[in-house]
């Protein structure tokens, strides 16, 4: 895994907007530093091993140290697409 690679992947969701929401009565608050998008098609993570997510998890607390003390949220498209990714995710 390319360090350097996922960093880039990492700061490149950061730097696009979110896409419009659908108005809800329910309010959030929830910095976009906070949220953690893994897509698994992407080209840059697409030789992830599983035992990789939590480094990758790791660069993100790297980048914004501010979201180690705060829940983060981790989204994870196609996970399908690593073997054993079911394991990563366990506490």
């Amino acid at each position: 895994m390319d360090h350097l690679e996922i960093q880039e992947y990492l700061l490149d969701f950061q730097k696009r907007a979110l896409p419009e929401l659908a108005e809800r009565r329910l309010a959030y608050g929830l910095e976009k530093e906070r949220i953690l998008y893994l897509n698994f098609e992407d080209p840059r993570l697409v030789d992830v091993h599983f035992k990789e997510i939590r480094d990758i998890i790791k660069i993100h607390w790297q980048l914004y140290p501010a979201s180690i003390s705060k829940k983060c949220i981790i989204f994870f498209d196609e996970p399908q697409m690593i073997d054993n990714w079911e394991i990563a995710i366990r506490p």
